[in-house]
């Protein structure tokens, strides 16, 4: 079973984030199984929170964040302490420590090459200096470890989102895929298409019939082929369901093609959104509702660009995060 880490950035916005490419050639580099993800956080509270919830092991806090973020911390290093803000957290099964490296920082900022970059480089440079700077401490923080300069450098100049003329939500079931995708659609003006709909349209079935008449295996069938032939329309919002993103086939797809966005809800809310509902098949098992919940996690992580929170928010706020997410990283 893939078991990786996981770590994140979390800010306000998230999706312009570098660090998760930075991350992702660190721990190539470093053969680690572990992932980096972007959390596109209302508050510093949701932020904590998240970061629990999901069982993150390290993240680091970007603006607006970081003085926010301490009240929601059980424990500061003296850098945290001094400024009252923290730039990196990690967590201990729950107990969340945040660190300030910046308080620790001098003028000199190391390279890859071993030498060092000083104040007064000024504009592009100098941001993608300390941003190097800070995340090579964090992967230090993170693993013990010293962190690989010269593959974190070469993410600088590396993309990893396609641009927004597709957005495949994805995410657990009741996190909110069939109300919020038709939302972010209504926003951007573009097509919605539910994987789920389409299917029960074109088989004349319910997903629970299907299940129950045909099993599991067929119903993947019907949901892979239909996820090819909608990531061939040009511009839309997808809304996949709980678990399209277990073919690998499929969610490689998405991600290349798509912003994929996973709607994450916590397990108690998940609980309390399905209820009893006898058209979610996989939810009828309720004491194994956590396990698969959990089992999910690894791989929605993999697949997303992006992870925004769906408790206690309206549907118009999911989707105005989303909305200006894409915004920030490609331009309205």
């Amino acid at each position: 079973m893939d078991n990786p880490k996981l770590f994140a950035v979390a800010g306000n916005p998230a999706l312009t984030s570098k660090s998760p490419l930075m991350f992702r050639r660190a721990f190539d580099a470093a053969s680690m199984n572990a992932v980096y993800i972007r959390l596109a956080m209302r508050d510093a509270g949701q932020t904590a929170q998240t970061i629990r919830e999901l069982g993150i092991s390290g993240a680091t806090i970007a603006s607006p964040f970081r003085g926010e973020i301490i009240p929601f911390l059980d424990k500061l290093d003296k850098g945290a302490r001094k400024t009252g803000a923290a730039n990196i957290v990690v967590n201990d099964g729950g107990s969340l420590t945040g660190y300030n490296t910046e308080y620790e920082n001098t003028s000199a900022t190391p390279t890859a090459n071993g030498g060092a970059t000083r104040g007064g480089i000024g504009g592009k440079a100098e941001d993608a200096a300390r941003l190097l700077t800070e995340n090579a401490q964090a992967f230090r923080i993170f693993t013990g470890h010293e962190a690989p300069l010269r593959e974190m450098e070469k993410a600088l100049h590396e993309e990893d989102r396609p641009r927004p003329h597709k957005i495949c939500v994805i995410g657990f079931m009741g996190a909110g895929k069939s109300s919020i995708g038709p939302a972010v659609a209504v926003k951007l003006s573009i097509p919605h298409v539910d994987v789920d709909a389409s299917i029960e349209k074109k088989t004349g079935r319910t997903i629970g019939q299907i299940f129950t008449e045909s099993g599991e295996e067929v119903f993947r069938r019907h949901e892979k082929s239909e996820i090819e032939d909608i990531l061939g329309l040009s511009r839309c919002v997808v809304a996949a369901g709980g678990g399209s993103v277990l073919d690998g086939e499929s969610a490689k797809s998405m991600k290349d093609s798509c912003l994929v966005v996973w709607l994450f809800a916590g397990l108690n809310e998940t609980r309390r959104r399905i209820g009893s509902d006898s058209s979610r098949p996989l939810a009828l098992g309720r004491k194994t509702l956590g396990e698969l919940f959990t089992g999910r996690i690894p791989v929605y992580a993999r697949t997303c660009h992006l992870v925004v929170k769906t408790d206690e928010a309206s549907i118009d706020e999911v989707a105005e995060r989303i909305v200006y997410e894409s915004d920030k990283a490609f331009g309205g």
